[in-house]
């Protein structure tokens, strides 16, 4: 009788089994290799994207606010912190032609003497865009943050229920809640800013990633580094010559490593000049390179007919060139730029004239062009025999000896 066998014998379970545990080891090994495929992947687009998010904000800013870039001044500098201030936008008036039919509006920040003259812009009801206007400034008596006195007057004609915003270098000096503050806190690997009275944490929506390092290296105008002292901070001698700022980053996600760089000039400070008072020293271009030389933007003259400006020029060889330009007050606003004086060097006096030439405020001195001759000036010129003043060196520091304004703005440009 024959025997049919519906089940497997030992050899044939065996066998199935031992498939079976290939097949599953098989699918496993693809599943694994695809999750840590698929986790390496994620580990590396959110470290990008985190990476590039916080370069971003550090450099421009976030919605509405500026970053290191469009700084204006610069307060402290660190190796991992870093410490400036953007310009403000005073957005906090509206036109009523009833009651303010002068068209004269209070800064709601303490503007800073020296700095560029306030933007004013203004759009009427039912435009999108707001529109420039001409202004005149006048710069009050008072410092604290309670007592605002510096007053624009908008000399367009306004539209009735207007919105205006006034854009201005605001006073730090006076004022901190204006600085804007990044720092990186090396316990907790977070990133934060601080703005306005306010803290908060960037790049917070990019889980499980941690911020290893940030790190600042600064420049002058000569591109040459500017290197923080023992404590981490550049000296405050030293930040009026930072012209640029390179950022370094390092961030992780699940031991995977993102780095970045990036290098930035400040952009204000290329165009609109240094912000200056006495004892401030920058390195200045060599005398066969130098394009422009000129102060201006005097708000605050302590003296009503003897406020002086002295700059020294100290080559690393040779003799120290130096220039003094004596402003006196008038009735009107305006300011009249009495006479100069060059030494070469300091105590021997060189070339000397009185100008009696009346200014505005905000306008610049050529100081390049004071002496028409071109013999006796900073500037080395090709096509004048016989020049008096002869830098002939590798190094020149230029120093504001002497500064009777509450702020003036020097524009050197090599």
């Amino acid at each position: 009788m024959k025997n049919n066998r519906a089940g497997f014998t030992l050899f044939e379970l065996l066998v199935s089994i031992a498939v079976m545990a290939i097949i599953t080891t098989a699918i496993f090994l693809v599943l694994a290799t695809g999750i840590e495929s698929w986790q390496y992947a994620t580990d590396r687009l959110l470290l990008q994207k985190a990476s590039s998010d916080l370069m971003n904000y550090l450099m421009d800013g976030g919605y509405d606010s500026d970053g290191i870039r469009d700084m204006v001044e610069l307060r402290q500098a660190g190796a991992n912190h870093i410490v400036f201030s953007t310009l403000w936008t005073d957005n906090s008036h509206a036109f009523n032609k009833q009651e303010n039919k002068n068209q004269k509006f209070i800064l709601n920040r303490q503007y800073k003497a020296g700095s560029s003259v306030p933007i004013a812009q203004f759009r009427p009801p039912g435009d999108s865009d707001f529109k420039t206007a001409s202004v005149s400034f006048k710069y009050g008596a008072s410092k604290k943050p309670d007592e605002l006195d510096d007053e624009i007057t908008v000399l367009d004609k306004l539209t009735d229920l207007s919105d205006i915003k006034i854009i201005f270098t605001p006073d730090a000096d006076q004022d901190e809640s204006v600085q804007k503050v990044f720092y990186w806190d090396k316990d907790n690997k977070k990133v934060y800013e601080t703005y306005n009275g306010a803290t908060k944490e960037l790049i917070e929506h990019n889980p499980g990633v941690k911020v290893e390092g940030v790190y600042y290296m600064y420049f002058d105008n000569l591109n040459q580094p500017v290197i923080p002292k023992q404590d981490g901070f550049v000296s405050k001698d030293e930040l009026k010559k930072i012209t640029a700022v390179k950022i370094y980053l390092f961030l992780s996600r699940n031991n995977e490593w993102q780095e970045s760089t990036s290098f930035t000039n400040i952009r204000n400070v290329g165009s609109t000049g240094v912000s200056i008072t006495a004892g401030t020293k920058i390195p200045m271009p060599l005398p066969d390179k130098i394009r422009a030389f000129s102060v201006g933007n005097l708000f605050g003259p302590r003296q009503s007919n003897n406020n002086q400006i002295s700059f020294t020029a100290t080559p690393n060889k040779g003799s120290t060139w130096k220039i003094t330009i004596w402003v006196a007050k008038t009735g009107d606003n305006m300011l009249n730029f009495m006479r100069y004086a060059i030494e070469y060097p300091p105590g021997k006096i060189v070339n000397s004239s009185y100008v009696n030439q009346k200014f505005a405020p905000e306008e610049f001195i050529n100081l390049m062009s004071v002496d028409r001759s071109g013999m006796y000036d900073y500037e080395r010129d090709t096509d004048i025999s016989g020049e008096l003043v002869r830098i002939r060196a590798d190094e020149v520091t230029l120093e504001v000896t002497r500064c009777d304004f509450d702020g003036a703005l020097l524009f050197i440009r090599p």
